[in-house]
């Protein structure tokens, strides 16, 4: 049977793929998948606009989910790829997949030298869109103004995120903005 192109069934035939595969490929596997969800999303808001958060959703047809289970979903991911793995992926330099890797310019290596890096600035890039604002909860964290989160580096490592919700976009960002500087601390 001939598999078609459309977007749904990558995702489908990926996901499907992502269990079975080697352990060294998953990291990559997943984040081409979160970034697949992502893509999904992005070319068609106009389905999620109206659509309202679902009870009994098909946890297997992502087609019929909501946006909060969309973004958690893509969040899961890229959570998990870079805490379950997030020692290898700090010592797999990037320059290791310039082949398959899209362009950039001659300071890439230097500005995302590793595959942790990369991955991460992928995840900070859907945590810190502005689409995140559609799927919040009506607790939803907040940045205070006033608060160390902009504060001077030595300062920032410092703060501390008081909140119930654990899952923001905004706490995931701070978090992972923490553990990259915490990473290059050593760097010049």
């Amino acid at each position: 049977k001939r598999q078609g192109n459309k977007p749904e069934e990558k995702i489908k035939r990926l996901a499907e793929e992502i269990k079975t595969a080697d352990e060294s490929m998953k990291p990559l596997m997943q984040t081409i998948l979160a970034e697949w969800y992502w893509h999904y999303y992005s070319r068609n808001k106009y389905r999620f606009i109206n659509r309202t958060q679902t009870a009994g959703l098909s946890e297997t047809d992502f087609t019929t989910w909501d946006l909060p289970k969309l973004f958690k979903t893509i969040s899961t991911l890229f959570n998990e790829v870079l805490t379950k793995h997030e020692d290898v992926l700090k010592k797999t330099k990037i320059s290791e997949f310039s082949e398959i890797l899209e362009g950039g310019d001659a300071n890439s290596d230097r500005l995302r030298p590793t595959f942790y890096d990369f991955i991460a600035f992928q995840a900070l890039d859907f945590y810190t869109s502005g689409e995140q604002a559609a799927a919040l909860p009506q607790d939803a964290f907040e940045i205070k103004a006033d608060s160390d989160a902009f504060a001077p580096a030595e300062k920032f490592l410092k703060y501390k995120i008081e909140t119930t919700d654990t899952d923001s976009p905004k706490v995931m960002a701070l978090n992972l903005y923490r553990k990259l500087m915490e990473f290059h601390a050593a760097d010049s």
